[in-house]
């Protein structure tokens, strides 16, 4: 593995590849992104870069780059929490690391996973590493939030943002390394949200896929809600509640998969493609008004809940609002 399997991050990699070839390291970096996004895989593969002993290029062949693949490497370091957060003690031990030269290398290699758990006390430790580095160390911090740190942390670091994943690398992404249907891939990728690490995990999910079924059997039902269906939908509803967001989306996925048909009849765009009998009566009988009409109450529904109404009310207006439709 090497900075070239980073997957949709090219303009990072290439910032990163520059600096390997330019012999411009950074003392220190800032990882910041989405949990499962992959930072931690980049970082890996930028440290590899760095104590590879071809330097501009991982070569996957040196004895640096074995070290790296077997975790023995003793030039690079993995700090992560202890318990909750990042201790001062653990900031201890990294200044520690970074006193003494490397052992066989140029470099010497550290990252700090979930950096944002660090303590003010670690943090402040930690600063006083960043005034005065080490020619020969580098240390890269991955969190999901740079803010969360230190201004002073922020300002001696150089932040290196990992952007979301295009839908479509993601579909092929799965389709490769899973060798899963295009019609999967792309419901997979439509919930990752443009996070590969959540696309995995949706794709080993079984919960997802039981969940998605009641979701479409939902969504069906709230074309014409009959009354004696009322408080059925409403129960089948309450029973998501773990995952309303996810539960929201998949909704408006939906009836924007009809809206699609409607207008332009473009199948490519369709996230619910393994429904597509389905969509297609549906968008013959409901149309692109009401479709639309429905996405709006959705939506609506969706910011009462971020605004924590109460769930079962808000979940009653929003199907009382569809009846009127």
């Amino acid at each position: 593995m090497s900075l070239k399997d980073v997957i949709g991050q090219n303009r990072m990699i290439q910032t990163l590849q520059l600096s390997l070839q330019e012999g411009n390291v950074f003392h220190a970096y800032i990882f910041e992104g989405a949990e499962g996004i992959g930072k931690k895989f980049t970082a890996f593969n930028f440290a590899k870069a760095i104590l590879c002993h071809e330097k501009e290029e991982t070569c996957n062949q040196c004895s640096a780059c074995k070290k790296m693949d077997h975790g023995n490497h003793p030039d690079y370091h993995f700090i992560e929490p202890d318990g909750k957060s990042i201790k001062d003690s653990q900031i201890e031990d990294v200044q520690d690391i970074m006193a003494k030269k490397p052992y066989e290398s140029q470099n010497t290699v550290i990252i700090i996973d979930k950096a944002e758990t660090m303590t003010v006390r670690a943090q402040n430790r930690f600063l006083k590493t960043l005034e005065e580095p080490r020619g020969d160390s580098i240390v890269i911090l991955l969190t999901i939030n740079a803010n969360s740190l230190l201004p002073t942390i922020l300002s001696r670091c150089m932040v290196m943002k990992l952007k979301p994943v295009h839908r479509d690398t993601i579909c092929n992404y799965l389709i490769e390394k899973y060798g899963i249907e295009r019609k999967d891939a792309i419901v997979l990728a439509a919930f990752a949200y443009g996070n590969i690490g959540r696309a995995e995990q949706l794709h080993q999910s079984e919960l997802f896929k039981e969940n998605r079924i009641k979701c479409i059997k939902i969504a069906q039902q709230l074309s014409l809600i009959k009354e004696e269906d009322f408080y059925h939908i409403v129960h089948a509803i309450e029973e998501l509640k773990d995952i309303s967001s996810e539960f929201f989306d998949m909704l408006e996925f939906w009836y924007r998969d009809i809206i699609l048909l409607r207008v332009k009849g473009n199948r490519d765009l369709i996230v619910n493609s393994d429904y597509m009998d389905v969509l297609l009566r549906e968008a013959d009988n409901i149309g692109y008004d009401k479709a639309a009409k429905i996405i709006y109450i959705i939506e609506e529904a969706k910011k009462d809940i971020r605004m924590n109404l109460n769930y079962n009310l808000v979940i009653k207006n929003m199907l009382l609002k569809i009846q009127e439709v």
